[in-house]
């Protein structure tokens, strides 16, 4: 795995498990499956006001969830904390990859305070 953020990413405040069902999800369906492993990379960036989070596995891709299918829970309570903590300013995105898969996250940047 690599974890690669810039100066302002780090900084940023993040509601508690937020990335974590991303990371979990990228080993059970992309790489579990793949017989010689892979890599996770989690990248954070800042981008006008908004905190760019990235989990990118180069695992078998989103085709492996039919072979290896979960309840789909942990992407459905993601996006409900977003919309509640964010609303509309906040979203969740898989994007298959030539290579695995990437799971990105928008949200308004906090810094400081409370998550």
């Amino acid at each position: 795995f690599s974890i690669e953020a810039d100066t302002a990413a780090r900084e940023a405040l993040l509601p508690s498990l937020l990335v974590q069902p991303l990371v979990e999800n990228a080993i059970r369906h992309g790489l579990e499956p793949k017989l010689e492993g892979g890599s996770v990379t989690l990248r954070a960036r800042v981008e006008a006001s908004m905190l760019l989070i990235t989990v990118d596995d180069d695992g078998l891709g989103l085709q492996s969830r039919a072979a290896r299918p979960g309840n789909g829970m942990a992407l459905e309570n993601l996006r409900a904390r977003l919309a509640s903590r964010f609303g509309d300013q906040a979203s969740m995105e898989l994007t298959p990859q030539p290579d695995g898969t990437r799971a990105t996250l928008r949200l308004p940047l906090t810094t400081g305070g409370t998550a």
